[in-house]
C-alpha cells in the first residue's frame, strides 16, 4: 500500500565529523530501524525534501522511504535540530511491522468553534495514546469543541470515538479540554514575561555540541 508522502534517500558510507559535508551539501544524515530492519541503515536525505515532509506530517504518520529497490513504511522519529540554526542535523526512521498491533502517541488537533468567543477553549491534553496495526492508527484525532457552550463545559477521552480496529489506551477519565472564562493579566504579570523573554534572548549562543554528538551516528 501506497502512502500520500514519501521520500528518495541513498545509502551512506561517511560517518563521524565527515558528515558535516553532507549538511553543507544541504543533506541530512539519518539512520532506518525498527522491526523490520535486522540491522541499522545508514542514509542521507535532502534536507529540502525531509523539512517539507515533516512539517505537513510529523511524525505520527506513515510515510514511504525509498532506498535504492527497497521501499519502507517508516514514521519519522526524533529528527535533531541545530537549536540556534533551526536546521535538522540528524534524523530517524522507524521501520514498523505491518502486522503487528503497536501502541503509540497520536496527536490531538482540535476542529469546529465555539459559540461564545469571549470564553476560552483550554487543552489540557495534546496527544492521546492509540493501538492498533500501524495502517490503522490516524495521524492525528480531531476533537470537535463545536458542542461546548458554557464555562466549564469539558471533554474527555470517554467521549472519543476510536477508528475501527483502533483501541484508546489513555484512561478515559482524562480531560482533553475545557471551556473557561478569560483571565486577566496584571501589570506585575506581564513585566516578569518580558523580563523573561529578555533573559531567554541573552542566553543564544553559537553552540555546535548538539551537531557534534549527531556526527557520531
Amino acid at each position: 500500500m501506497a502512502h500520500q508522502y514519501s521520500l528518495d534517500a541513498t545509502k551512506r558510507t561517511m560517518t563521524g565529523k565527515r558528515v558535516r559535508k553532507l549538511r553543507m551539501n544541504g543533506q541530512v544524515p539519518a539512520v532506518i530501524y525498527g522491526t523490520v530492519v535486522q540491522d541499522p541503515i545508514s542514509i542521507t536525505l535532502e534536507e529540502r525534501d525531509l523539512m517539507r515532509t515533516y512539517q505537513a506530517i510529523g511524525g505520527s504518520s506513515l510515510m514511504d522511504l525509498h532506498l535504492d529497490d527497497e521501499t519502507y513504511a517508516v514514521y519519522i522519529r526524533n529528527l535533531h535540530m541545530n537549536p540556534i540554526k533551526r536546521r535538522p542535523i540528524h534524523a530517524e526512521f522507524f521501520a514498523p511491522d505491518l502486522l503487528v498491533a503497536m501502541t503509540a502517541p497520536v496527536p490531538l488537533h482540535l476542529v469546529g468553534e465555539i459559540e461564545d468567543d469571549r470564553l476560552v477553549v483550554m487543552q489540557t491534553r495534546d496527544t492521546i495514546e492509540l493501538r492498533g496495526l500501524p495502517e490503522q492508527l490516524p495521524g492525528a484525532f480531531d476533537v470537535d469543541i463545536s458542542g461546548l457552550v458554557e464555562v466549564d463545559d469539558s471533554i474527555f477521552v470517554r467521549d472519543l470515538i476510536a477508528p475501527e480496529g483502533v483501541e484508546i489506551i489513555t484512561d478515559e477519565d482524562e480531560m482533553i479540554v475545557r471551556l473557561t472564562e478569560p483571565r486577566m493579566v496584571s501589570e506585575d504579570e506581564e513585566a516578569e514575561e518580558a523580563a523573561s523573554e529578555a533573559s531567554a534572548e541573552g542566553e543564544e549562543s553559537g553552540d555546535e555540541k548538539a551537531e557534534d554528538e549527531s556526527d557520531e551516528s
